[in-house]
């Protein structure tokens, strides 16, 4: 008797062996799946360094702090584009969360006050406190220096107990993938009248190898007593701050400090130095030399004109951090503390001023449209200030938004401004990537807008996107997409591979000497997943399920071709009627048949049966055999043992040998039923048809579908199995886990309507995919369905999931979403 051994791992592909690898060959089987060559674009620019500083939410002398922030920030290049992010040291509110993540820090620093910030708050308080502090040392006093080395350690004492959690460290560097050496990550302070840190680029260091003014105006308040003048930190939020040693450093560059008289400015020109300061005193702001030679880079064309201006109302630290965000990152955005609501007719020109450079900002960019929002003011305030507008400028249209709502930021930071160095700003390249490695070095470029790069004073940072392949932003990925001597920390931010220049250490200052030349890495998707898992302490291959998945989408060419024909309601039914276990009726020869292997085999009368059209029938058949999706084959009876099987066209000639007996035989009519010569009957492609008999086709038709909304840059792998490291056996597979713009997304697709499965409810299954995303760094999480609708208790849990888990995107899809 002839015994057949059966594939343990797609359950009826054939007799073994076969090609179709086992569990054990996996890794074999992807290697040579993936060892090929390809050619990768690379979109390479250059930019300084972007700083997000972390402020005490609870600060009561805030604007205080922000002017110490603004000046800090004042001193470095590139220091204009930064953020200013309340929190109380253990969490940070979805607004914020959304607006660090579209701005993605390189760098965080926090604002750490110190009793040197009383000398700007309440002197008389600090000289009372410093002196009583010296009196209770007086007696270990024995020098003039020793009293005054000890009022500089008292100064530097915390004014508060502000500091960043280590919980949240961990999560900004999850999140955020900011520039960090170890997987600890510390978040260091900075405090009043600091220089920037070594990494970062000085203005006055960059100004002598640009093109630069060589004057910087410093705003001087001499109004009259009947002239009231702004807040500071509203004028100098938009214009900067120079401290005296800044001004120093910048008198030492070539650039005189000029004094800007306010007296002799108009309303309109000093309401301008807090909205469009370049435009009243053209590129000599503080904040302008933060800018020198870079360019500012945002989305262009229709996008921009649904995009409303901002005017955030409201005399709180959330209203200034949002104004401040957005003014950065949107650049259409005006603060209106209440200085400027009317109180007086007189005052109401305040306002119009204000208002009109908003609007004159918006027709730059043909937007007609200022959206007012607060976080603090309610809204029938807000309602009353437009009004009160409107009565002045009835020809300007205005909406009132919630300033605490998460999804107008989405549609505000759609895509974000971002500023690089002038004739840096895209070199594109395109290279042979050989196995997932580039051969050879990466040359890292130098800027070009400098006329001398002096190694020990000037730090830039070089961007490399991978067209078509964008990075998912994760904290380990960096070291694994460039490697190299002298590299300094890398990050994988959202805009693609980052890493500083020159690298860690610097030998004197010739640049040619230390510029880095990298190993780049472009990993596939399995890849990003396995690294990203590995950090997680998973291990992670592929399912049974994902390879019968990878293989289909293959053999019809692209996801995307894979899940049109799934969607085709003919061509689908069509594959799915392979599925039909069902024997045709005694004397029906049109309906294909159905065989001991259980397997059904379609003929043409069936097909055509299915897609109503001879063309359509001809055309698929014809494509999808030479996508050997289809096989041609016959279906005949053994003279010896009676069994009926279907024989592939290519194991016959005038004969044929029977599959389970082995007996090769001529084939005469007995040997068929029906017509009266063979027939041919097509049999379904093994890997697709597992693809189908365990609901594959939900995967594909819901990665097709989270595809099409990113369609820049979309990455997937098919359904994977986790192991945690040193565990028996596996805990769950992933169905769905894709790379959207670089974003993260995991999740469940289903085939009926709910995600309940034996012993485990369906809040349990939705809860285990949220706790894994936020484990990996996944930033959003999908739940699928073929069916029409989630049943009751799944929409349930769902909701309670969005609502425990705010930070992850959530994207939940039935049948409808599917087509």
């Amino acid at each position: 008797m002839r015994v057949e051994r059966v594939c343990q791992v797609c359950d009826g592909c054939g007799p073994w062996p076969h090609k179709t690898p086992g569990r054990s060959t996996i890794s074999s089987w992807l290697q040579a799946l993936y060892m090929t060559e390809r050619f990768q674009t690379f979109f390479t620019r250059l930019r300084p360094h972007r700083v997000a500083v972390l402020i005490n939410v609870d600060d009561d002398t805030w604007q205080s702090t922000c002017m110490s922030i603004v000046e800090y920030l004042s001193q470095i290049w590139g220091g204009y584009h930064s953020l200013i992010v309340p929190t109380d040291g253990k969490s940070i509110d979805l607004l914020f969360w959304k607006l660090l993540s579209a701005f993605d820090p390189d760098i965080i620093v926090f604002y750490r006050r110190t009793l040197r910030d009383l000398e700007r708050i309440s002197p008389a308080v600090l000289e009372q406190r410093v002196a009583t502090e010296i009196q209770k040392a007086k007696d270990g006093l024995d020098t003039e220096g020793a009293e005054s080395s000890l009022r500089n350690q008292i100064l530097s004492w915390p004014l508060d107990g502000f500091t960043i959690s280590p919980d949240l460290a961990r999560t900004l560097l999850l999140r955020l993938s900011p520039f960090h050496y170890q997987d600890h990550y510390q978040i260091t302070p900075i405090g009043v009248g600091q220089a920037p840190a070594r990494t970062l680029t000085k203005v006055s260091d960059v100004v002598p190898f640009v093109e630069a003014p060589d004057s910087m105006g410093v705003l001087t308040n001499n109004l009259p007593p009947d002239r009231e003048a702004p807040p500071p930190l509203w004028l100098h939020s938009g214009s900067g701050l120079a401290t005296a040693a800044f001004q120093a450093d910048m008198q030492s560059a070539g650039v005189t400090t000029v004094p800007v008289f306010m007296n002799v400015l108009a309303d309109e020109e000093i309401m301008k130095w807090g909205v469009q300061p370049w435009v009243s005193f053209r590129q000599n702001a503080p904040f302008s030399f933060a800018q020198i030679s870079l360019a500012s880079v945002r989305a262009v064309g229709p996008a921009r004109l649904t995009v409303p201006s901002v005017l955030v109302a409201g005399d709180t630290l959330k209203d200034f951090c949002l104004y401040y965000a957005l003014s950065r990152l949107h650049n259409r955005a005006a603060w209106l503390p209440s200085w400027f609501k009317p109180k007086e007719p007189r005052f109401a020109s305040r306002l119009v001023h204000v208002v009109r450079d908003l609007e004159e900002m918006g027709h730059q960019e043909h937007s007609d449209t200022i959206a007012v929002l607060s976080t603090s003011v309610p809204d029938g305030e807000i309602n009353d200030l437009i009004a009160t507008i409107r009565r002045y400028l009835p020809t300007s249209s205005f909406t009132p938004d919630d300033g605490n709502d998460p999804m107008f930021l989405d549609r505000m930071l759609w895509q974000p401004s971002k500023w690089y160095i002038r004739k840096n700003l895209d070199q594109i390249t395109t290279h042979q990537i050989v196995d997932d490695k580039l051969p050879g070095y990466f040359e890292s470029p130098v800027p070009s807008a400098f006329s001398e790069i002096i190694a020990s004073k000037h730090r830039w940072l070089v961007e490399i996107a991978f067209a078509g392949n964008q990075m998912p932003r994760h904290p380990v990925l960096g070291r694994h997409l460039a490697s190299g001597p002298n590299i300094g920390p890398v990050r994988a931010g959202i805009d693609g591979l980052t890493y500083q220049c020159p690298g860690t250490y610097t030998v004197g200052d010739d640049i040619e000497l230390q510029m880095l030349r990298l190993n780049i890495s472009v990993p596939r998707p399995e890849k990003i997943f396995s690294i990203i898992l590995a950090a997680s302490g998973y291990e992670c291959s592929l399912s049974d399920k994902g390879r019968y998945e990878n293989e289909t989408i293959e053999k019809f060419g692209s996801l995307e071709n894979a899940a049109s024909a799934l969607r085709h309601p003919t061509l689908s039914g069509l594959l799915k009627e392979f599925l039909n276990m069902q024997r045709p009726s005694q004397g029906v020869f049109d309906e294909g048949v159905f065989l001991g292997d259980k397997r059904r085999y379609l003929n043409f009368d069936r097909i055509l049966a299915l897609v109503n059209d001879a063309t359509v029938a001809y055309t698929t058949i014809d494509d999808w055999i030479s996508r050997k999706i289809f096989y041609r084959g016959v279906v005949l009876k053994c003279a010896r043992c009676a069994d009926v099987a279907w024989h592939s066209i290519a194991d016959i000639t005038e004969r044929f040998t029977c599959l389970r007996c082995g007996t090769n035989q001529q084939y005469i009519h007995e040997s068929w039923r029906h017509p009266d010569e063979p027939s041919w009957f097509y049999k379904l492609d093994e890997m697709v048809y597992q693809t189908l008999r365990h609901h594959g086709d939900a995967t594909l038709l819901t990665l097709d579908a989270l595809r099409r909304q990113t369609p820049m840059s979309f990455q997937f792998c098919p359904e994977l199995t986790l192991t945690p490291k040193g565990a028996s056996g596996p805990i769950m597979e992933i169905d769905v886990c894709c790379v959207m713009q670089g974003s993260i997304v995991i999740g469940e697709a289903k085939s009926i309507d709910t995600l309940a499965e034996p012993n485990i409810s369906a809040i349990k299954a939705a809860t285990k995919y949220a706790l894994l995303a936020e484990r990996m760094g996944a930033t959003g999480l999908v739940f699928s369905t073929a069916a029409a609708a989630w049943n009751a208790r799944t929409t349930q849990a769902l909701g309670a999931l969005k609502n425990s888990h705010p930070y992850l995107r959530h994207y939940r899809y039935t049948a409808v979403n599917l087509q």
